[in-house]
């Protein structure tokens, strides 16, 4: 598959460097920036996507009020395209992508190793709650706040040991743009998480704890874990094939969205 990035940030320069080869354009209309991807990696820079170019497939790692502008006309023209998360900044943007089967949301978490371990090995039924916590030192993102950059990762943990299924009632309390605490009830058991971003040094903890057995509380710790291969790469060769598992739908977006927004609408629509 050819595949051209929209987006040329610090994410986006992760998706050019594990596409390699398939990676035929780029786009990014910061000069500097452009200048900086094209010597570093050898790749065609481009402010804008040009009408001369041939690919099948399309990244787009922009901020999330771009993501619907971007990716509706290149699904509409029959384009593989995998969307960063968030997905989009509105429910009803995401309503109408999610219609596309060739629209991939990219929930990289959904592929390490250790979470799909932890979906097989978790006893469900006995779940008391699930904390996690997700805190930087920076960066602070000039758009949205902390829950909408940081949360995705462990709604999405959490809704997919759940069965990709929506939490019943949820709940949210925002410290400023730069942290929150989110309660997802899953009728059964919850989760609790904490993100910021200037809350403390790196920190990508999810914890299980159990209630009325006798298993031990599980523990992963995202920081100290070393991969031979990282879940961007497994996601991304998903990607390349043209087919992927439930957890790269774009309903699975979707329902992350309705998520962020139940807690924190950015935008009035439902």
């Amino acid at each position: 598959m050819k595949v051209i990035v929209i987006g040329a940030g610090r994410w986006g320069s992760n998706y050019i460097r594990e596409l390699g080869r398939h990676c035929v354009l780029v786009v990014e209309p910061d000069y500097g920036r452009a200048t900086e991807i094209a010597e570093r990696f050898g790749v065609r820079v481009e402010p804008a996507l040009p009408d001369d170019t041939a690919f099948d497939g399309a990244v787009i790692a922009t901020p999330p009020s771009t993501h619907y502008a971007l990716a509706q006309p290149l699904l509409q023209a029959g384009k593989y395209v995998l969307v960063e998360k968030p997905f989009t900044d509105s429910v009803a943007q995401a309503e109408e992508l999610a219609l596309f089967p060739r629209c991939m949301v990219g929930h990289q978490y959904l592929w390490h190793p250790s979470v799909r371990k932890l979906k097989y090995d978790i006893w469900l039924p006995y779940v008391h709650h699930i904390f996690t916590r997700r805190t930087n030192a920076g960066p602070v993102r000039a758009w949205g706040n902390a829950l909408w950059d940081l949360a995705p990762h462990d709604i999405s943990i959490c809704y997919y040991l759940a069965g990709l299924k929506r939490p019943d009632s949820v709940r949210c309390v925002l410290g400023g743009r730069d942290a929150a605490i989110l309660e997802l009830d899953f009728g059964g058991w919850y989760s609790t998480s904490y993100v910021s971003w200037l809350g403390s040094p790196k920190v990508r903890t999810v914890e299980i704890v159990y209630n009325e057995c006798d298993a031990e509380r599980v523990i992963f710790d995202d920081v100290a874990t070393v991969l031979e291969t990282s879940p961007l790469t497994l996601m991304l060769r998903d990607f390349l094939t043209g087919t992927w598992p439930d957890e790269g739908r774009a309903d699975v977006g979707l329902d992350i969205v309705r998520i962020l927004n139940d807690a924190n609408p950015i935008h009035k629509d439902t």
